[in-house]
């Protein structure tokens, strides 16, 4: 990866949120088909974390709202839904899902963000033609009007894989050798960068008053300007959560392992981030693995606008073997999703799920799980985020025949994948789902990252090979010989 005067290194995980008081420091530089558990949910159970409440999951439900873990009823049917309005080819992605697309935003006016990495040239019919060394990558970040048609491309450091936007702002992460956190005007300049440190993770969201960033994989003492954190974290990782203004400003940073052991546990303990996204009042929720001696779980921890903790749930006792992933909507209510990791099987709190299977968690604003469905196997799931009335946008792939609330899916053509897309209601019940074509490769069309517009519409960035079904007119899809990468709009 060549390295522009922007880049510095890869991150974990970026979200923004109000200010605070602190002195600013400026910036650096200009499966099996499954369904829902049927067990009910139980009392909770309680303990204090430095001070704050804490609310451990355990197996039949205990410690959520009764009956959480009860079956939904059907929704509607599958294959509701989810009109095309436009898709904008995005160049090439011949080789990999490390091509194209990784990141998509979408701003208060509905235009689109895209992010990515590109080999030899990119340009998008913007006049602005970007080039890469010989067999090597490079970052581009690009506008899309809510239209869909490209408005600015600019540079973007090392190798972007999420986006946010706020306030006619764009904040991008990267991640190769190195961590940076890069703030850009609404129309691509340049105006800043972070450097965090080598070999982490991160994630983006934005609430449209600053910028939480939770920098991951973190053992040792780590000063990023503001003095060095406080010793007590996890012992092989843990996570700093630092918080920005629009300018690249640094406020605050402080360790989340050091607030989950303010007494450090004997033995190995660490956190290891998923995922953060914004609450209420500028504060923030970030979910992340937690094993110390006794237990590997997921926690889900929500701060507020100072970064103190306002309560912790930790879910299943095992639930810590799963991927995850995180998406809240206005109010301040949280979906998780768990997704196996092919070896070990995993509780969330409503019974085990096989190693290949998914879970999804509804976590009310106060910490309590409200809901939660899951599935054996066949299906692996990700947030686009919420619309205004609290919906859940999914996207994601299958694997055989799955129902996720409206009935079953149409089954793949042989081993080939397909893309679904998924929205939910509040209370979890299916309101509209649609799947896209089979094709040659696998998969014929890879749904990325989403993002949801103003008008509840769903954007997402994917990749598609030969000419797949994608709802649009005949001749609106280009056939491609290699993948293609796009960005594509859905009305519900």
């Amino acid at each position: 990866m060549h390295r522009t005067s922007l880049l510095l290194t890869p991150f974990l995980a970026v979200l923004l949120a109000a200010g605070c008081s602190s002195d600013p420091v400026g910036p650096r530089s200009s499966s099996g088909l499954g369904s829902s558990t049927a067990s009910t949910g139980g009392a909770p159970t309680t303990a204090s974390v430095g001070g704050q409440p804490t609310t451990t999951v355990g197996s039949g439900g205990a410690g959520g709202a009764p009956g959480w873990c009860a079956s939904i009823p059907p929704g509607a049917p599958t294959g509701s839904g989810f009109t095309s309005v436009w898709l904008t080819p995005t160049g090439p992605a011949p080789q990999s899902d490390a091509e194209g697309p990784d990141g998509l935003a979408i701003d208060a006016q509905g235009n689109a963000v895209v992010v990515g990495a590109f080999l030899g040239t990119f340009g998008l019919g913007t006049g602005t033609v970007l080039s890469a060394p010989s067999g090597e990558y490079e970052g581009y970040v690009a506008g899309l009007s809510p239209a869909g048609k490209p408005l600015w491309l600019g540079q973007a450091p090392n190798w972007p894989v999420a986006v946010a936007t706020n306030g006619g702002g764009v904040w991008v992460s990267s991640s190769t050798a190195d961590i940076t956190i890069a703030g850009f005007s609404a129309t691509g300049a340049p105006k800043w960068t972070w450097p965090l440190h080598p070999y982490g993770l991160a994630a983006i969201a934005s609430d449209g008053d600053g910028l939480w960033v939770a920098d991951g994989f973190i053992s040792g003492p780590f000063d990023y300007g503001s003095g060095s954190l406080p010793q007590g974290g996890g012992t092989t990782g843990d996570v700093a959560l630092l918080r920005f203004d629009p300018s690249g400003a640094l406020f605050s940073a402080q360790s989340v392992g050091a607030a989950l052991w303010p007494a450090p546990p004997s033995g190995e303990h660490s956190v290891d981030l998923k995922g953060i996204a914004p609450a209420p009042s500028g504060g923030v929720l970030v979910l992340a693995e937690v094993a110390d001696p006794v237990d590997d779980s997921l926690a889900l921890l929500r701060l507020d606008a100072a970064g103190d903790l306002v309560w912790i749930l930790r879910l299943g006792a095992n639930s810590g073997q799963a991927d995850a992933s995180l998406a809240a909507d206005g109010s301040g209510n949280a979906l998780v999703a768990a997704q196996g990791n092919g070896e070990s099987s995993f509780d969330v709190g409503c019974g085990t799920v096989s190693p290949g299977g998914t879970s999804l968690v509804y976590v009310g604003a106060d910490g309590t799980p409200r809901w939660s469905r899951s599935w054996d196997a066949g299906v692996s799931l990700g947030f686009a985020g919420f619309d205004a009335a609290g919906d859940a946008l999914l996207f994601g792939r299958y694997y055989e025949s799955v129902d996720l609330g409206g009935g079953p899916l149409p089954a793949p053509a042989g081993p080939i994948q397909r893309a679904v897309v998924l929205k939910l209601s509040p209370s979890g019940v299916h309101m509209a789902s649609r799947t896209f074509g089979d094709g040659t490769d696998d998969p014929a069309v890879d749904i990325i990252a989403g993002a949801v517009t103003p008008d509840g519409a769903l954007c997402f960035v994917g990749a598609y090979s030969g000419t797949p079904e994608l709802g649009l007119p005949s001749g609106a899809v280009a056939t491609a010989t290699t993948r293609t990468s796009f960005v594509m709009k859905l009305l519900p």
